[in-house]
């Protein structure tokens, strides 16, 4: 088993939310450190939150949400990025993994249009904000041929449960393990969100293999 990767983002501090809370921090700090982290955007001041995103891995992947346009940002990121995952050899199929903040689609959050774009990057799988609500979806694409293509559309959460029209109002994030298995990837999303009653985890595991993506769980 490779390191884990740090599926995060919709931070909104200060604005939002004065902090990252602690029960977000203590949870995400039990792995010590992550192959990479992939930040949906949305820090709203990034010189306070990117520096965090640094303690959790060198290699950190974010893209600019729609309230990183803002004076006090010098720094701004790319609208969307596309990363492989480390540690898949041999003839197992390529994962390119696609991330954007997600106010590009509309209606918000739609997976048919979400999916759309995810085959304009030529991604295996699109990694969204801009919602705060955690999912994970597996959607089919009709393509023109009369063909399918599927794609996985992860989104998770806000780190901070900041307030938006569609949010669950839950601080959430998501770690994304994966593995090597015959001739294709096991990709394992452990999801955490917290309520009233406390951190909620959950897992859904699929296994992706050239030209088919099948949920295990």
């Amino acid at each position: 088993m490779t390191m884990p990767i740090l599926v995060i983002g919709d931070f909104h501090v200060p604005d939002r939310s004065r902090e990252i809370p602690l029960p977000i921090l203590n949870s995400v700090n039990k792995t010590a450190r992550y192959e990479a982290v992939a930040c949906t955007g949305d820090l709203t001041k990034v010189k306070v939150i990117e520096p965090q995103l640094n303690l959790w891995s060198d290699n950190v992947y974010c893209v600019l949400g729609n309230m990183d346009y803002d004076s006090r940002n010098t720094k701004f990121f790319p609208r969307t990025q596309v990363f492989t995952m480390n540690g898949v050899i041999d003839d197992a199929p390529s994962l390119d993994i696609g991330i954007m903040h997600g106010h590009q689609i509309h209606p918000r959050g739609d997976f048919d249009e979400l999916a759309k774009f995810a085959l304009k990057m030529n991604v295996n799988l699109l990694i969204t904000g801009h919602t705060h609500a955690l999912s994970v979806h597996l959607h089919e694409v009709h393509l023109s041929d009369g063909g399918m293509h599927e794609v996985l559309l992860v989104n998770p959460g806000s780190a901070t449960g900041a307030w938006s029209f569609v949010a669950s109002m839950k601080p959430s994030f998501i770690i994304l393990h994966h593995r090597q298995v015959n001739g294709g990837v096991d990709i394992e999303f452990e999801c955490h969100e917290f309520g009233e009653t406390g951190e909620k985890i959950w897992n859904e595991i699929f296994t992706v293999s050239p030209g088919n993506i099948c949920q295990r769980g």
